[in-house]
C-alpha cells in the first residue's frame, strides 16, 4: 500500500498538453509530494533509475511505440510502482491486452479528475481499477491497434519492402518461397486496410514499423 501523503507521481505521455494538464491539476494536492513527467520511453526509464515514482500514469502509444510491450521491463525496474494506463484507446482488445500485462488501472482520456483520483486511491490500496466508460467491440480498431495485429514475420517483410526489395530477393533473404512472400503481402494489406506500397510506406513510417 502506498503512503498517500508522500506519493511521487510520474506522468509519461508524448503530448505535452496532457502531461502539463495532469501535473497542473494535481500540483499542490495533498496526495502528492512530488510530480515528474516524461515524453518518451528513454526519459521514463531514466526516471525509474534515478528516483523511482510510487505511481506512473502512462499512455499506451508513446511516440508510436506500444508501451504495453514495456510493462515487464518497467516492473523489473520498479517492482513496487503502480501503473495506471490513461489512453485514448477504448477498445476491448486493448483493455484485455493491458490487463494481461498486470497493470493496475485502465482509464480513457475522456475521464475527469474525480475518476482519476478514484483510480489512484484504488490502486494505492492494492486493488485494480477499470474505466467506467464504454469500450468498443473487438472488431473496431484504429490504425495503431491494426499495427499490433501484425506478426513479427509480417513486420520483417514490411522492412524489406521499404528497402525496395522485390519479392524474389525478400524470399531469398528470408529463406522462404516467393509464394509465401506474396501471401504475407496480401495479409499485410488486408490487416492494415491498405492498398499499394505507397500507403504501406506512409503507414510504416507513422507507426515505426521500419
Amino acid at each position: 500500500m502506498i503512503d498517500l501523503n508522500t506519493m511521487h507521481l510520474h506522468i509519461c505521455d508524448d503530448h505535452p498538453l496532457i502531461t502539463k494538464s495532469i501535473a497542473t491539476l494535481f500540483e499542490g494536492h495533498a496526495l502528492f509530494s512530488k510530480i515528474s513527467t516524461s515524453s518518451s520511453k528513454s526519459e521514463l526509464f531514466a526516471q525509474l533509475q534515478s528516483h523511482t515514482p510510487d505511481l506512473v500514469i502512462l499512455d499506451i502509444n508513446v511516440n508510436g511505440r506500444d508501451m504495453l510491450d514495456e510493462i515487464d521491463n518497467i516492473k523489473q525496474a520498479a517492482p513496487k510502482m503502480k501503473i495506471i494506463i490513461l489512453t485514448s484507446y477504448d477498445s476491448q482488445m486493448m483493455l484485455r491486452k493491458a490487463l494481461k500485462t498486470g497493470i493496475h488501472a485502465y482509464l480513457n482520456k475522456n475521464t475527469d479528475e474525480n475518476e482519476l483520483l478514484e483510480a489512484i486511491h484504488t490502486v494505492s490500496a492494492n486493488d485494480i481499477y477499470i474505466t467506467s466508460g464504454k469500450t468498443r467491440p473487438f472488431n473496431q480498431k484504429d490504425n495503431f491497434e491494426l499495427a499490433l495485429d501484425l506478426s513479427e514475420r509480417e513486420k520483417e517483410v514490411i522492412r524489406f519492402l521499404l528497402e525496395g526489395n522485390p519479392n524474389k530477393k525478400i524470399a531469398d533473404l528470408m529463406n522462404i518461397s516467393v509464394t509465401t512472400i506474396q501471401t504475407h503481402r496480401r495479409n499485410i494489406y488486408k490487416k492494415l486496410h491498405l492498398q499499394g506500397i505507397g500507403e504501406l510506406m506512409s503507414f510504416a513510417v507513422e507507426y515505426k514499423l521500419y
